[in-house]
């Protein structure tokens, strides 16, 4: 319990002086670090001694480390996107083996089928990028590598978003899950605003447009994504064992 209050504690501290710092327009570069500061306290509070499953804990633990990678490259170093998204459909994907097995403990035999469920939900999340991206480029807008490993990972949480919420409602005894819930919905609502954020790069704004969604999205992301970030990593602690 004093781990789970110093740990908010010193993440609202934190989220407070970097939001602080950008809606005054204070130095970038430090809080660039507070932010990143934010996501490595998230993985070490997921590296302590908690009483949850050991694929919980796995899952959990691998996904901020691949959230470090990603938030490294496109947060620290502003580069290298492609790695970037990458790791963050790494860290998708892994939150998406957490919710099936999570929801393989509702099925009888379910764990049986867990790799079908992952290739299946593969698959799917595929074919789904790629016929957003086949009717993106009828209506003439071309995507790169990043364009469509950016849809793809849109794709992938949303799937995880809706799965979380249904296990919520599905485990209503289980607290951590709807902690976890919000902490996905908050990150999708992160990723919305990175959407609105490079809008330009593929439609013709006005100036004063691209202006307000420029100012706004870049505040309002790590508005979400900080929260989002520390609610998922106290999701880690169980309420009671599913498993």
């Amino acid at each position: 319990m004093i781990i789970r209050y110093s740990f908010l504690t010193i993440q609202t501290i934190l989220y407070v002086i970097f939001l602080a710092l950008d809606f005054t327009g204070g130095n970038s570069n430090l809080s660039a670090n507070i932010k990143y500061m934010v996501i490595l306290l998230c993985f070490i509070y997921t590296l302590m001694k908690w009483d949850a499953p050991i694929w919980k804990r796995l899952c959990m633990r691998s996904a901020f480390f691949f959230t470090l990678v990603a938030d490294y490259f496109l947060l620290l170093k502003d580069r290298h996107y492609l790695y970037g998204i990458l790791s963050f459909i790494i860290v998708q994907q892994l939150y998406g083996i957490k919710l099936d097995l999570q929801l393989a403990n509702n099925r009888t035999g379910g764990r049986k089928n867990l790799i079908v469920s992952f290739l299946w939900r593969l698959l799917l999340q595929i074919i789904a990028a790629v016929l957003i991206c086949t009717l993106l480029s009828k209506n003439g807008i071309t995507l790169d590598r990043i364009g469509f490993t950016s849809i793809y990972y849109f794709i992938c949480i949303i799937t995880n978003v809706l799965r979380a919420i249904l296990i919520a409602k599905l485990q209503p005894a289980e607290r951590s899950n709807r902690i976890y819930a919000v902490g996905m919905i908050l990150f999708l609502l992160c990723d919305i605003n990175v959407g609105l954020y490079n809008l330009s790069q593929f439609l013709t704004l006005q100036s004063s447009v691209e202006t307000v969604l420029y100012t706004f999205s870049s505040i309002l992301m790590w508005a979400f994504y900080a929260p989002s970030q520390v609610l998922i990593a106290l999701s880690i602690a169980c309420h009671r064992h599913i498993a």
